[in-house]
């Protein structure tokens, strides 16, 4: 397997978010991760959490609500 490791701080830039979201969306366990001297997310698994999380609304982890028209 010759698969791409992403810093918490690339994984940041490509979710548009901070590292302390990052950070938390590891600990909340939507992210995995893997901790060699430095925590590193495997690039797959960015894709996978943008594609299974479209149309949520993910500001409060706690209450994760879906994105839509309100009426």
């Amino acid at each position: 397997m010759n698969e791409e490791l992403l810093t918490v701080e690339e994984t940041s830039r490509v979710l548009k978010c901070s590292k302390v979201k990052v950070y938390d969306l590891i600990k909340a366990g939507m992210i995995p991760a893997l901790k060699i001297g430095h925590t590193r997310i495997r690039r797959s698994a960015v894709d996978k959490f943008i594609l299974d999380n479209e149309n949520k609304d993910l500001s409060n982890l706690d209450n994760i609500k879906e994105l839509g028209v309100k009426k």
